[in-house]
């Protein structure tokens, strides 16, 4: 049994993983492909948008990361571009911490922006299960399995966000983000099972996520699955093309960007 809404209250010694045996139901499957990017400005995965990212409120966005590069800023997946102005959502690793960002107009305006990081870094060059939900004004950042709450976030803005901008121009991308239109901040590492869904996942779907998602096909069993829009396993594909396996929002690579065997 999972235990509800788990969080972490400060740096404890570290992350454990939460205690649950990974799923051998038949329906489980077996991951062999991850997405190496290189940190190279232009080295990103294009998703054209389509309605199945259009949600402004009620979303979550997870993926399994790994690096061992301190950047700046590594986007690991998002919805993001600086200028014009069009900034909606983002997850990825600053200086080691984990970071989601979200705006409400599109700026970075602190009253209409909010920016989560974590306080632990985790560009240690193992995997970590990372994303965010949001729900009219409530951010909520999850590392592993765990919200992270208290002495373990740092909210360096946390302005009102009842609702997401709604960028309907930009493409969704894995692996960088736009600035002023122009792909950079590439993240330097793995990435695996990007997610979107149109349902801010509670705590209790984000653990059991954490602990079967890469072995379990959780799109049939889990109680959320109506709700996801989007899945990238990365299995099977054929870069430049990648395939979106629940509504076909295939994206399209570019630059440094290959396929590895690294997997979670």
């Amino acid at each position: 049994m999972f235990k509800e809404d788990s969080k972490i209250l400060g740096p404890i010694g570290g992350f454990g993983k939460v205690i649950g045996a990974k799923s051998d139901d038949v329906d489980a499957f077996t991951n062999v492909t991850s997405v190496s990017v290189d940190g190279v400005a232009g080295s990103k995965i294009d998703i054209p948008f389509s309605t199945d990212f259009g949600q402004t409120n009620n979303v979550s966005a997870f993926a399994w990361a790994n690096t061992s590069v301190s950047q700046v800023f590594g986007n690991v997946f998002g919805h993001y571009n600086t200028g014009p102005a069009r900034r909606k959502w983002l997850l990825g690793f600053r200086l080691g911490t984990v970071e989601a960002e979200v705006s409400a107009d599109g700026s970075s305006g602190p009253s209409v922006f909010k920016q989560y990081q974590s306080v632990a870094l985790f560009d240690d060059g193992s995997y970590h299960h990372i994303g965010f939900t949001f729900a009219s004004n409530v951010l909520k950042l999850y590392v592993d399995g765990i919200e992270l709450v208290g002495a373990a976030l740092t909210k360096t803005q946390d302005g009102t966000v009842n609702t997401l901008f709604a960028n309907t121009t930009d493409p969704v991308q894995i692996g960088s983000i736009l600035l002023g239109g122009v792909p950079g901040l590439a993240f330097d590492g793995l990435i695996d099972e990007p997610l979107w869904w149109d349902k801010a996942l509670t705590g209790a779907e984000v653990t059991a996520l954490f602990n079967s998602s890469v072995v379990f096909d959780y799109t049939t069993h889990s109680a959320a699955a109506v709700n996801l829009q989007e899945r990238y396993r990365f299995d099977g594909d054929t870069l430049p093309t990648v395939i979106g396996d629940i509504n076909s929002n295939n994206g399209t690579s570019a630059g440094g960007v290959s396929l590895s065997t690294t997997v979670p």
